[in-house]
């Protein structure tokens, strides 16, 4: 029975996967393999955490897939734009009365140099996981901002 039940579990398992868009593993405190659709990335930062004075480790984010690729297509969309920037040999802005102007060798530069930028920000590799891990420090700065203040004892 216990047999049939993993097979059954192994089976399933890569269904779920493929339905559920992510699953995560984490290991519980007593050494358990969990799987889970829910990141367990680090324990959310509440009242009783820091109560507790425990503020979870670093861990690894598996980004989600529709983030995978929202960063496939920048990525696609920012390598055309720096290749295009950078062999042009002029560069055009508009001010805000809508009328054209060409820019001058440094304002060039400063375009080239921030098109390469953003190109290499999101093409470099494992580009997907550094975003969604940039986000989640972004997202727990802000829930430590937004909690009240701790009291003193």
């Amino acid at each position: 029975m216990r047999r049939s039940a993993c097979l059954l579990l192994g089976l399933a398992l890569p269904l779920a996967v493929s339905a559920a868009g992510s699953v995560y593993k984490w290991v519980d405190a007593q050494g358990v393999v969990h799987f889970d659709d829910q990141s367990r990335l680090a324990e959310r930062l509440t009242r009783q955490s820091i109560a507790r004075r425990f503020i979870a480790g670093e861990a690894t984010a598996t980004a989600p897939a529709e983030l995978v690729v929202e960063v496939e297509r920048r990525c696609a969309d920012l390598r055309e734009r720096a290749a295009g920037v950078v062999q042009a040999s002029a560069l055009y802005g508009r001010d805000p009365a809508g009328n054209v102007y060409r820019l001058s060798e440094r304002q060039m530069a400063l375009e080239r140099a921030e098109a390469v930028q953003a190109r290499d920000y999101y093409c470099r590799d494992d580009a997907p996981r550094h975003i969604y891990e940039e986000l989640l420090a972004a997202a727990r700065n802000e829930e430590i901002r937004a909690a009240p203040p701790a009291k003193l004892r």
